[in-house]
């Protein structure tokens, strides 16, 4: 009995991973080889950290992303194993790890212009908005994230459970995407970033809740 249990907990566990695992390669791709290559301006723990980097002098000294990133999702990971349980945690840590490794490597890898969208903003934040948000919600179905706000969101959800996932996503990134605008002073920049958090809050919604009937 105990050894079925076992085999079948090994079973789930390997089957969550390899879904994460999934999601997270779109994500990564998403971003590397569909909203870099086009400039778009990002929401999240990233765009936390380009705020704090501008915001503390930028090339004349400002704190580094790859620091602001590391700390920032430090203490997420170490709030969220608290409040919501040590797998949790352990998945987030899986899952800024791959990240980050994902999109080291495919930064090298994925020539630019991959998928010949030129230089048409639009379409490249709508697909890649739509990528993200299907990742992202396939790491949620198993219990997983992709860190950063991602983590915000979970806590939120904790809180207000009637909530839509999509739309905490919505909320959050609204406010680094407006920030942004501020310090950048680039509107247009902000204006495609709040596209891809858009599309990406909607289609994360699908996958998570199905099609709203109404």
């Amino acid at each position: 009995m105990n050894a079925d249990f076992s085999k079948t907990a090994v079973l789930k566990t390997i089957k969550e991973y390899t879904l994460i695992s999934i999601g997270l390669v779109m994500y990564s791709f998403a971003w590397t080889g569909i909203l870099i290559p086009a400039d778009v301006m990002g929401g999240g723990i990233n765009g936390v950290g380009l705020l704090i980097y501008y915001a503390t002098g930028g090339t004349n000294g400002g704190v580094p992303l790859g620091l602001s990133f590391l700390v920032l999702n430090s203490v997420l990971v170490a709030v969220s194993s608290v409040l919501v349980g040590l797998r949790f945690g352990a998945k987030t840590i899986y899952a800024i790890v791959f990240i980050s490794a994902a999109m080291s490597v495919m930064q090298g890898l994925i020539p630019n212009n991959l998928l010949g969208l030129g230089n048409d903003k639009l379409l490249s934040v709508i697909l890649g908005g739509a990528v993200a948000g299907g990742g992202i919600g396939i790491c949620f179905t198993q219990g997983g994230s992709t860190g950063g706000t991602d983590i915000i969101i979970k806590l939120l959800r904790i809180k207000f459970p009637f909530l839509k996932t999509g739309a905490l996503f919505f909320l959050t990134d609204a406010v680094i995407v407006i920030a942004s605008a501020f310090v950048f002073q680039n509107i247009d920049k902000a204006l495609y970033a709040g596209i891809v958090v858009i599309v990406t809050s909607v289609v994360l919604d699908v996958v998570l809740y199905g099609r709203d009937e109404a």
